[in-house]
């Protein structure tokens, strides 16, 4: 249940706005605690933000110089497939006694 804008408290209004985003109403700080509060609520507190989206991320990681992005198989990504097993047998046929 949200309160109304009249009755927070000063320290609840930089909260708020940390949380939310809205600092248009933010008080002027009077304590050095006050203003580190709203720095925060006026440049973030770090981390930039994030997504839940793998794909819209940024520096993703790359095997064989292929970005891993999506539903990628070996193929894709340009691995090695396995032996089968007539190639196996093969192999180990030419290996001398």
């Amino acid at each position: 249940m949200a309160l109304p804008a009249e009755d927070l408290t000063r320290k609840e209004k930089f909260l708020r706005g940390i949380a939310t985003g809205n600092v248009s109403d933010l008080p002027d700080p009077l304590t050095r605690e006050e203003e580190y509060l709203q720095y925060i609520a006026l440049n973030g507190g770090g981390g930039g933000g994030g997504t839940s989206d793998y794909n819209m991320l940024s520096n993703l990681p790359k095997i064989n110089g292929h970005t891993v992005k999506g539903n990628m198989d070996s193929d894709d990504l340009g691995l090695d497939q396995p032996l089968t097993t007539e190639q196996l047998n093969t192999l180990l046929a030419m290996i001398p006694d």
